[in-house]
C-alpha cells in the first residue's frame, strides 16, 4: 500500500536524479541532525551508486555522499532500504551548520553500464538525532569470553550478544569455549545466536551450503541448552546477498549484522529510517573493535553516536591481555571501552 514515486533509469545514462526539496526550508539547519532517504530497490545488481544530496537553494552550499551498492558488504539488497545523510561521514560538504538554510535535497542513482534499472523513492525524512543505542556483539567461540568478557560485563550490568562457531566449541578448551560455557552465556543472561559452523565467507554459488551450515550451528546450540529466539546472524566475514538474506529471512531471522565500517578506526552509524527501523536491520554497521582501533578512537566513536545519535553496534572477537593483532582486542581496551559507556550510562 502506499504511493512511491517509480523511476527508470535508462541504459546509457549516466544517472538519474529524483528532486525531494518541495517545500523543505530549515533555517540555520543544525549540525548532528539526519536526513533519510527511504527507496526500494527493483534488482539492486543493476544498480552501481546512490548518491545523495543536500543544500541550500540551488546547492551552492551543500553535503553530498556517494555509496556504493555493488559489494557484498554494503547495500546491496531488494526492496526497500534507507539511506542517510549528515556530516558524520560525507564526500564533500560545504554547507555552514546553524547558519546556512537547509532548501534543496535529492537523490541520484546510476545504473551499472549497459543496463538499465528501476528504483521507488518513498519518502525521505528530517528529523533530530535518534535515541543513542549501544549493541555489544562478540564473534566466534573464544575463551576470553568466559575469562574475561562475562565477569566484566557482570560486574557492569551489561548484556552482549555472542554469535558462536559451533565448529570451534570444544575442539581446545585452552583457546575455545565449552559447549557447557556457551550455555552459561545464556544462564547470565546474554543472547546466544548461531554465527555458523565453519569461517568459510559466503558466495552466491555456496547459497545452501551456507544455509545447511546455519541450520547445523542452529541444531548445535539447541543440544548445548541454548532456548533464546534465533533471530540474529552475524555474516561470516561479513559477505551476503539477497539469496541468502532470503533464506536466513525464511528460517526466522530478523536482524543480521555485516562488518561495514567507514574505516578501521571509524565507525558507520545504523540510522532510523522514514518511521520505521526494520528496513536496515539486514546489514547493521559496525564499529570495528579489533587491533587497529585504539580506546582513544573508540570513544572518539561513541562521542560521534551521541551527536548524531542511532545505533552503535560493537563488534568483538578475542579479548587478550596485550600485543592485539587481527581482530583480537586488548583487554585494557576492552573494558576501558566498557568503562566509558557505564560513565556515560551514569551520567544520563
Amino acid at each position: 500500500g502506499g504511493t512511491r514515486l517509480k523511476t527508470v533509469c535508462p541504459a546509457g545514462n549516466t544517472n538519474t536524479e529524483v528532486q525531494l526539496h518541495t517545500g523543505v526550508s530549515i533555517a540555520k539547519w543544525p549540525d548532528g541532525e539526519t536526513i533519510a532517504f527511504r527507496v526500494w530497490f527493483e534488482d539492486w545488481e543493476k544498480v552501481a551508486d546512490v548518491q545523495l544530496y543536500a543544500g541550500v537553494s540551488g546547492y551552492t552550499r551543500f553535503l553530498h555522499r556517494n555509496l556504493t551498492v555493488q559489494s557484498s558488504n554494503v547495500n546491496n539488497r531488494n526492496g526497500p532500504i534507507t539511506f542517510d545523510l549528515n556530516s558524520h561521514i560525507v564526500n564533500t560538504n560545504s554547507f555552514t551548520y546553524g547558519s546556512d538554510t537547509l532548501a534543496n535535497v535529492k537523490i541520484r542513482v546510476i545504473p551499472k553500464s549497459g543496463v538499465s534499472c528501476t528504483f521507488w523513492v518513498d519518502s525521505f525524512s528530517i528529523s533530530p538525532k535518534a535515541r543513542p543505542v549501544v549493541l555489544l556483539t562478540f564473534d566466534d567461540a573464544s575463551d576470553t569470553w568466559i575469562d574475561t568478557v562475562l565477569p566484566y560485563l557482570l560486574t557492569n550490568t551489561m548484556k552482549a550478544t555472542f554469535g558462536v562457531g559451533v565448529g570451534q566449541v570444544g575442539t581446545n578448551d585452552n583457546v575455545y569455549c565449552t559447549a557447557a560455557e556457551i550455555l552459561s552465556l545464556q544462564t547470565a543472561g546474554h543472547d546466544v545466536q548461531a554465527h555458523n559452523v565453519t569461517n568459510t565467507a559466503y558466495t552466491s554459488s555456496t547459497k545452501a551450503t551456507y544455509l545447511d551450515e546455519y541450520d547445523s550451528a542452529i541444531s548445535s546450540l539447541q543440544g548445548y541448552g541454548i532456548t533464546n529466539p534465533f533471530i540474529y546472524h552475524p555474516f561470516v566475514q561479513g559477505l551476503y546477498d539477497q539469496a541468502v538474506i532470503n533464506g536466513l529471512s525464511s528460517r526466522g531471522v530478523k536482524v543480521m549484522r555485516g562488518v561495514d565500517s567507514a574505516t578501521s578506526t571509524t565507525c558507520r552509524l545504523n540510522q532510523p529510517s522514514c518511521g520505521t527501523w526494520s528496513d536496515n536491520i539486514t546489514n547493521l554497521k559496525i564499529g570495528n573493535h579489533g587491533a587497529s582501533l585504539s580506546l582513544v578512537q573508540a570513544k572518539a566513536n561513541i562521542t560521534n553516536l551521541l551527536k548524531y545519535g542511532g545505533t552503535y553496534c560493537a563488534m568483538f572477537h578475542d579479548i587478550v591481555p596485550s600485543g592485539a593483532t587481527g581482530v583480537e582486542t586488548n583487554e585494557a581496551d576492552f573494558t576501558g571501552f566498557i568503562d566509558h559507556l557505564v560513565l556515560l550510562r551514569s551520567q544520563g
